[in-house]
């Protein structure tokens, strides 16, 4: 991911994206790491239009966190959630 930083950057520039979300299983990892390398590449270009996020808690976080949120996931699967 590191590596392919500066190419996120432009592909989310040119589509006018603000916020990017990153995440992981958990958001204890990876996306929590993707999020601040993408922070800190922010601050090296001074750029404070776009902003680098954490899921917090992760897809796992979302998914067991009520019907507010599962409503937005496709294909979602109660049983399967419950038993991770």
């Amino acid at each position: 991911m590191y590596t392919t930083i500066a190419s996120l950057y432009v592909l989310f520039k040119t589509a006018g994206i603000k916020k990017v979300i990153w995440y992981c299983n958990s958001s204890r990892g990876r996306g929590t790491r993707a999020s601040i390398w993408f922070q800190d590449y922010l601050n090296q270009k001074n750029d404070d239009q776009l902003e680098s996020m954490i899921l917090v808690e992760g897809i796992k976080g979302w998914a067991t966190s009520g019907g507010e949120y599962t409503e937005r996931m496709d294909e979602y699967v109660k049983s399967y959630w419950e038993k991770v």
